[in-house]
């Protein structure tokens, strides 16, 4: 008799428990996500026919003397197609 009873009004404190850690986490990225907010810019609105520079984000032992950006022969207007839709290669359109 008192087993179902002490099983029950634990049951109850567990869920109470859940809600409030629950609340909490979304308490804490609500603000998480108001003060990455607070100083990030807006991102620039591209048209088709802008010239786009291309940071290049992959590191190796061969790329440590060439260039950050890809501009010179390598410049790419938005729209174009330069083959494989999926890579890793510093030289792709920005969409």
């Amino acid at each position: 008799m008192v087993e179902p009873e002490f099983q029950a009004n634990f049951e109850a404190q567990r869920e109470e428990l859940r809600k409030h850690a629950k609340q909490q986490i979304f308490k804490i990225q609500e603000e998480n996500r108001k003060t990455y907010n607070l100083r990030r810019r807006e991102p620039k609105p591209y048209r088709v026919g802008d010239l786009v520079a291309i940071k290049i984000t992959q590191s190796g032992p061969n790329l440590k003397l060439k260039p950050n950006v890809v501009w010179r022969t390598s410049r790419f207007q938005e729209g174009q197609d330069c083959g494989a839709k999926l890579t890793a290669a510093p030289f792709i359109p920005a969409n």
